[in-house]
């Protein structure tokens, strides 16, 4: 196992299917929304993976209830 994965939120186009393939086939997914705009991802991901998911790289995701 990689001890160097790198945290990720991601919002991937659906047209980008193979991209997420990669991402469930070599990282850790941790969370998964499918929205209007695409698959929203939280994520750890080899450092291979890096630059291949950096322009689809976000903040703030809406994957976990905000503390109240």
């Amino acid at each position: 196992v990689n001890k160097e994965l790198i945290p990720v939120q991601l919002l991937i186009p659906y047209d980008c299917h193979r991209l997420l393939h990669k991402i469930f086939s070599s990282g850790q997914v941790n969370t998964i929304i499918h929205s209007d705009n695409g698959t929203m991802v939280s994520a750890l991901i080899p450092p291979a993976l890096e630059e291949k998911v950096r322009h689809y790289i976000v903040q703030n995701l809406p994957l976990t209830t905000p503390p109240v």
